[in-house]
């Protein structure tokens, strides 16, 4: 449950201050019990939240006729099956959907699925929780579900991101030539998402080539469900990818996802690269965190670091990217257009992080070209490849 605690909250609250929030109406698909019970979780003095429970045989009648702001749809649904319903969901021109889900590794593969699918996010069943822990649990929710109203449901069709993805331009067949994969060796790519960012970093790490250089990612995901994210790609991607373990050392070809509960740090052993991993009191409301990861391999591997910056609420990462581009690395942000949220990489921008705005389907050409080339790609601070050098508008 720390994803939803008042930890959270006071994260998600520097992107939107409580008090100021216009009526958002919010569609509840699932049984009565479960219904009841989140509405119990989202109402009291959440009262800018009008809460509609719907069997699943009316949820997309209602969708049509009265289009509300969010759904919020329990997967493990009772008549319908819940991947089903979400599939129908999303052939129409539906608002965002978060689903209901519980806190374990057997949800966690129904609840990827469900991301691949188009969902934006998830919430955790409220179970079994203490007044005190039900009611920053309320709080937090009613929350986060009032900013992902704000998704931009162009990112979540499901015809855009589906579970198998397209390595485009046939990029994993492509090599790197000797002399620079003999230099790569020494490179560490560091990557940090958070919302929409279990789909975005697939699509990425799907497109790599096994001469890639070894990769660290921080997705702000629980404990539970990052080993089966890390499974499930190492099934999809043709580098490996795997869970991080502590004292392993970063080779190419691998990706290592940080676990849900402990912070992964880039150390220096030898002539190359190793992970450490630390529980640390809790930075801006979560684990793992971004900035720890970035600051980390700043410190490690300087100029000989890529840090990418993805698509995410609030500025987590941003200060770690600055910290990095300070140190020489050569920096990537997810643009605008192709981000859930864009206000992880418009905060690293804003802060003068960033080389380059890259969008999403062409971040792995734009590596692969920077990792080839003898010299760097000509870069401008905060400028985009797509946009001419204009600033890109500030985003969630």
């Amino acid at each position: 449950m720390r994803h939803l605690t008042a930890c959270a909250y006071e994260r998600w609250e520097q992107v939107e201050t409580p008090g100021i929030f216009t009526a958002r109406s919010i569609l509840l698909v699932g049984s009565f019990s479960s219904a009841r019970e989140l509405l119990d979780a989202l109402t009291g003095s959440q009262s800018d939240l009008e809460i509609i429970p719907a069997q699943p045989d009316e949820a997309l009648r209602i969708t049509r006729s009265r289009m509300p702001d969010l759904i919020l749809l329990d997967i493990e649904l009772p008549r319908m099956e819940g991947l089903v319903f979400l599939e129908r969901l999303m052939r129409e021109n539906s608002p965002p959907c978060v689903v209901i889900t519980s806190d374990s590794k057997k949800s966690s593969y129904v609840t990827l699925n469900a991301l691949d699918l188009g969902a934006v996010d998830f919430v955790f069943k409220p179970v079994c929780l203490p007044g005190e822990l039900r009611d920053e649990y309320s709080k937090a929710c009613a929350l986060k579900l009032r900013l992902l109203t704000k998704a931009r449901p162009k990112t979540h069709v499901a015809d855009h991101f589906s579970y198998f993805p397209v390595k485009r331009d046939n990029l994993t067949g492509r090599s790197l030539s000797p002399m620079n994969s003999a230099r790569n060796r020494e490179k560490v790519i560091a990557v940090g998402a958070a919302t929409g960012g279990p789909v975005a970093v697939k699509e990425l790490l799907a497109s790599l080539p096994v001469e890639c250089p070894g990769i660290v990612v921080t997705l702000q995901m629980p404990a539970s469900f990052t080993r089966t994210f890390a499974e499930r790609l190492n099934g999809l991607c043709t580098i490996k990818v795997k869970e991080a373990e502590d004292g392993e050392p970063i080779l190419p070809g691998h990706a290592y996802i940080a676990p849900g509960d402990r912070n992964l740090l880039v150390d220096r052993s030898g002539g190359g690269c190793r992970i450490s991993l630390a529980t640390a009191p809790l930075t801006k409301g979560f684990f793992p965190s971004i900035d720890v990861m970035f600051r980390s391999a700043a410190a490690a591997v300087g100029k000989n670091a890529i840090g990418i910056i993805m698509t995410g609420m609030g500025d987590c990462g941003a200060a770690g990217m600055l910290e990095l581009h300070r140190a020489g690395a050569h920096t990537i942000a997810q643009d605008e257009s192709s981000c859930l949220f864009f206000g992880m990489p418009q905060s690293a921008i804003a802060m003068g992080g960033v080389n380059h705005v890259v969008p999403l389907a062409d971040i792995p050409r734009h590596l692969i070209t920077y990792l080839t080339s003898a010299t760097r790609p000509p870069s401008a601070a905060g400028t985009s490849e797509r946009s001419g050098g204009r600033a890109p508008a500030v985003g969630l």
